[in-house]
């Protein structure tokens, strides 16, 4: 796979995310947006911090050829790896769920956030207003019945 290709596989098949990655590689996170849709192309350096990170072993094939060599010890990607659609389908299963529990975590949290009572005093609100004067003051004076 290239390099893009990569990029992707890493980040689909990563537990962080794409702020993660990148603040562990140390690039902004911009930049992985950028690899991740093919408009930059990622240092090999960049790439094997990421491979690291992420516990994947690759071996490069020449200069934008990559393969995978292993996935480290993530299960999930060895039962993706046998190609068993019965197993594929029970780990999507397990996704939702996993996915549909944090959705009615978070909006548990929301309606809590709602309920609260929200103490205005607290803000402190201070408009500034402010003039500006200024003067201009000649040594001499004006004629004005004798034009300039």
């Amino acid at each position: 796979m290239n390099r893009k290709d990569l990029v992707n596989y890493i980040l689909l098949n990563s537990k962080y995310s794409i702020d993660e990655i990148s603040t562990k590689i140390k690039v902004d996170r911009s930049n992985v947006y950028l690899w991740k849709k093919g408009k930059s192309k990622p240092k090999v350096d960049n790439i094997n911090k990421m491979a690291a990170i992420t516990g994947h072993d690759i071996k490069w094939l020449n200069e934008d050829k990559i393969e995978v060599i292993n996935s480290g010890n993530n299960s999930r990607m060895k039962a993706l790896k046998t190609n068993d659609n019965a197993d594929i389908i029970s780990l999507q299963s397990e996704n939702i769920h996993l996915l549909k529990e944090k959705v009615k975590m978070l909006e548990d949290e929301l309606q809590a956030l709602k309920l609260e009572p929200s103490n205005k005093s607290n803000w402190k609100i201070n408009f500034s207003t402010f003039n500006i004067y200024s003067f201009i003051t000649f040594k001499n004076k004006k004629d004005y019945d004798k034009p300039g």
